[in-house]
């Protein structure tokens, strides 16, 4: 998984620090954007991700108190409820499963049909709130859609 930094000025050797020890290399999408590999851990929680510059075995940090970051486990979706739905969309559909952790306002991105469509409201760590979206003009045609959700994950550096 990557996690986007937003409103970074392009530095060399800049490199994402994870809990202080763990350093992964950056890729530059845009002047002022990077991506963080993010490594792998066991741990679910909170952790704070730097961004600093990486030279002749020394690291110079660029932030001062860092971002959290939340390693969770993943999110898993069993059911949704009702199952049938309008085509005009509007729908509002309990998707259940597990593993449903808030991060940013207690939301999630869902998609239907593999479009994000909404942004769904986390009720529980076993339920999502999300509207359906109008699917368009297919005729009479019924449509499977596939339900599936996102996190918006994103840092802002604070640089000075």
């Amino acid at each position: 998984m990557r996690v986007n930094v937003t409103s970074v000025p392009v530095i060399e050797n800049i490199v994402c620090i994870f809990e202080e020890v763990i350093f992964t290399e950056v890729l530059w999408i845009s002047q002022e954007e990077l991506q963080c590999q993010t490594p792998s851990t066991k741990r679910v929680g909170v952790i704070i991700l730097h961004l600093g510059i990486h030279e002749y075995g020394y690291t110079t940090f660029l932030t001062k108190d860092g971002s959290q970051f939340i390693y969770t486990h993943i999110p898993n979706v069993k059911a949704v409820s009702p199952s049938r739905g309008l085509k005009i969309g509007g729908n509002e559909v309990v998707i259940e499963g597990e593993n449903f952790v808030g991060v940013i306002d207690n939301t999630a991105l869902c998609s239907f049909g593999g479009r994000i469509s909404s942004i769904g409201k986390i009720l529980s760590p076993n339920q999502i709130l999300c509207t359906t979206p109008n699917l368009g003009r297919n005729g009479n045609r019924r449509e499977i859609q596939s339900v599936s959700i996102e996190y918006p994950f994103e840092c802002i550096y604070k640089g000075k």
